[in-house]
């Protein structure tokens, strides 16, 4: 019997992202500033549209930028299960006490609907910082950690988060392509003095890719 074929879906798949936020700290990341604040995660998304849709078009600048969001992400997202993974240690070497870590009476229920796996990356990392935070907070009111660490590494986590979420931001649409910046067009130049970072030459010559394409 002859293997079957593949399926092949003809239509784009949506993915729903749906979760609860705990903290006003993490609440804050995803809601951003409407003017010169912090970016939030809707904002982010609106961006994050327009970066993929020049890098289907060979910008390699907006492929940098999404590899630049990948490598910070998984950092960011390390720096945050280690320090959840500290406190809670030290919550579970309380004898003869069963913790249940700090809850909101009202949480704030967000849903995504989105192709972009991108965006699985931020609200998983925005996710994992709400629990932390709620974590810190029950830790700090029961005196077993030390307030200025807790409060420093969570500082840590949120400028962390922010600063993954603001990488869209420093890219600019130029329309240039790798053909454009091989051959030094014009075009290149100009892209390079308006975006203002420099190419990582892997990602120009095709060597290093960003993930989920």
């Amino acid at each position: 019997m002859s293997a079957e074929a593949p399926i092949l879906e003809k239509k784009k798949l949506i993915a729903q992202y749906s979760f609860l936020l705990h903290s006003d700290s993490a609440q804050k990341i995803v809601r951003g500033s409407a003017k010169h604040g912090p970016v939030g995660l809707f904002q982010f998304i609106a961006r994050l549209k327009k970066l993929l849709k020049a890098m289907a078009e060979d910008d390699p600048y907006a492929e940098d930028t999404l590899l630049k969001i990948y490598e910070m992400a998984r950092k960011t997202n390390n720096f945050i299960d280690e320090a959840y993974l500290r406190y809670q240690t030290i919550l579970e070497e309380i004898e003869g006490l069963i913790i249940t870590h700090f809850r909101s009476t009202m949480p704030e229920k967000y849903e995504i609907n989105t192709t972009f796996k991108y965006v699985a990356l931020i609200t998983d990392l925005i996710h994992a910082y709400d629990k932390l935070v709620c974590l810190i907070l029950t830790g700090t009111r029961l005196l077993k950690f030390d307030e200025r660490e807790a409060k420093n590494d969570m500082y840590k986590a949120r400028h962390f988060i922010r600063s993954v979420m603001s990488l869209p931001f420093r890219w600019q649409y130029t329309g240039v392509t790798r053909y454009d910046i091989q051959h030094e067009t014009q075009k290149a130049k100009r892209a390079a003095e308006m975006i203002g970072f420099k190419l990582n030459d892997a990602v120009l010559s095709g060597v290093i890719h960003a993930p989920f394409q």
